[in-house]
C-alpha cells in the first residue's frame, strides 16, 4: 500500500503522538508498505534528519494549530496517488486540511484520535470547553462526517469518546498502541497492526 501520514509535528517533545507515529512507520514499512509523512516542522529541524521514511517539511507553521497555508494546495495535488490518508489529532489545521484534500477523491482519511475526545475536556466551568464545543460542531463534525474512520489506542479512550462531543459521528476504531513489538514475534505483531489500522 502507498500511505500518507499528515501531522503537526515530528518533534519527540511532544511525546505519545509522535512515538505512536514513528512505530506506525517503521512497523509498515518493514512490511514492505510506502509511507510519507508530511508535517509542519521547518525543514531544518533536527529530528527530521535520517527519518524511518520519507518526509516532506512544509513549515515553518503558525501557533499550535499549525496553519499552514502551503499544505491543501499540496495535498491536493498529490492525494489521489495514495491509498489512505491518516492524519493525527482533532485540533489542529493538518486534519481539517487533509479532509478538504480528499473531498470530491475516493481516498478514505483515518484520523487518529490522540486522547482529543477525552469528556475531561468537557467541564461546564471552562471557557475553553466551550470554544472546542462550538468548534467541534462547526467544523471537526464534518471532517469526520468524511472521515472513513476516528481511530482509538485503547479501550478507554475508545468508551470515552462515546460520552464527549456531540453528535458521534462516523465509525470508531480500536486499534493496537503503535509500540515496537518484541523482536521474537515481530512479524505477527507488523501484519495484525497493519490489519487493524487500515
Amino acid at each position: 500500500m502507498n500511505l500518507l501520514s499528515v501531522t503537526n509535528t515530528l518533534d519527540p517533545a511532544w511525546g505519545g503522538p509522535v512515538e505512536l507515529l514513528r512505530s506506525i512507520a517503521s512497523a509498515l514499512v518493514q512490511a514492505g508498505h510506502e509511507f510519507h509523512i508530511i508535517t509542519m516542522d521547518d525543514a531544518r529541524a533536527p529530528w527530521l534528519a535520517n527519518y524511518i521514511c520519507s518526509v516532506t517539511a512544509l513549515g515553518p507553521s503558525k501557533g499550535r494549530y499549525a496553519y499552514n497555508a502551503k499544505l491543501i494546495p499540496h495535498l491536493q495535488q498529490i492525494v489521489s496517488k495514495y491509498d489512505a490518508v491518516i492524519a493525527h489529532g482533532l485540533w489542529t489545521f493538518p486534519t481539517t486540511a487533509a479532509s478538504e484534500a480528499i473531498s470530491g477523491t475516493n481516498v478514505p482519511l483515518f484520523i487518529y484520535a490522540h486522547g482529543d475526545c477525552s469528556p475531561y475536556y468537557l467541564r461546564p466551568w471552562s471557557a475553553t470547553s466551550w470554544k472546542k464545543r462550538l468548534y467541534y460542531k462547526f467544523k471537526i463534525a464534518p471532517v469526520l462526517a468524511r472521515a472513513k474512520g476516528l481511530l482509538f489506542i485503547s479501550e478507554e479512550e475508545y468508551r470515552q469518546s462515546f460520552e464527549s462531543y456531540k453528535p458521534s459521528i462516523g465509525a470508531r476504531l480500536l486499534t493496537r498502541y503503535g509500540i515496537s513489538p518484541p523482536s521474537f514475534d515481530r512479524a505477527f505483531y507488523t501484519g495484525n497492526m497493519t490489519r487493524t489500522a487500515l
